[in-house]
């Protein structure tokens, strides 16, 4: 009689394990996410298994998100679209995100269920003299910064930056040991002289966050560098998240390059490669809220 139990529960075992493998499970959570393999053949991760070894919600887990903010997607290295695909903590298909990055911390110690309402709590930031505050608390922050500079953490989180060689990623965010919905920070949170690229924040709780600026208005920066060879950056900020399009034209008034899209209130940034392009005068044309804004740039080779 007991030899066959044994066996029962050796072949249930197997079967388990069988349908496991065939998901591509091993142990963890049941919860899971699908994913598109680069062969185009579905595929199944752990919600919450960053390092792709089995087992979800883990520190090592959480450690892997934050470096991904600093360094990309080498932190995920070599699984980066599985990674990526387990990253979507709080199954909102947005991200990887600082939302998902909280929610992973909260559940990892306990404090909280991840699956949070995915309506946007709004919050108002300014940026004034280099010091960024916020008008309500907030449980992580990540901004970029222009240039290679060092930001000042005026908060009770824990920050991590790092240099990608064009602009410098800052990272605010619960630490490991004592993160609870508690854990935020407040009006002056980082100070640092240098203009902001992006900025992304989310509640204490894991919400995503709305931010809005009253005091910026539509603008169009001159491009930088100008002259410039082959490259260069536009630059143009918004006062809340609004369709945008940005063109630019030759001397003869021909559009040479479009974007267009809906963008982040404050500074959006992005790069023109002009190769291909003949030497000469051409025109950058910003397009937002029925509002047209134009810069003269000079690309020389």
């Amino acid at each position: 009689m007991k030899t066959a139990l044994i066996a029962i529960l050796l072949l249930i075992g197997c079967a388990v394990t069988f349908a496991q493998s065939e998901r591509g499970l091993t142990s963890g959570p049941v919860d899971s996410v699908r994913f598109e393999q680069a062969a185009g053949k579905p595929s199944w991760v752990l919600r919450g298994d960053l390092n792709h070894n089995g087992l979800a919600y883990e520190i090592a887990d959480a450690v892997m998100y934050t470096r991904y903010f600093i360094f990309g997607d080498k932190a995920f290295a070599p699984h980066v679209e599985e990674a990526r695909a387990a990253a979507d903590i709080n199954g909102d298909h947005i991200g990887p995100s600082v939302a998902d990055l909280v929610c992973l911390i909260r559940t990892i110690i306990g404090d909280a269920d991840p699956r949070l309402p995915r309506t946007p709590v709004r919050i108002r930031y300014d940026f004034d003299q280099g010091i960024l505050s916020v008008s309500e608390p907030v449980g992580a922050v990540y901004v970029v910064f222009s240039g290679n500079v060092t930001p000042t953490n005026n908060s009770d989180l824990e920050m991590m930056t790092g240099f990608d060689g064009l602009n410098t990623r800052c990272l605010l965010y619960p630490n490991f040991n004592h993160a609870t919905s508690t854990a935020y920070a407040e009006y002056d949170i980082l100070a640092c002289n240098a203009p902001i690229v992006s900025i992304e924040m989310v509640s204490p709780t894991g919400r995503r966050v709305s931010l809005y600026h009253p005091q910026i208005d539509i603008g169009l920066d001159q491009n930088y560098p100008n002259p410039f060879n082959s490259e260069t950056w536009l630059s143009f900020n918004l006062p809340d998240a609004a369709r945008w399009q940005l063109s630019i034209y030759d001397i003869l008034g021909r559009e040479v390059a479009s974007w267009d899209g809906v963008g982040d209130p404050g500074v959006n940034q992005i790069k023109w490669n002009a190769a291909g392009q003949p030497t000469g005068v051409y025109f950058c044309r910003l397009t937002a809220h029925d509002t047209y804004m134009t810069r003269k740039m000079i690309l020389l080779k």
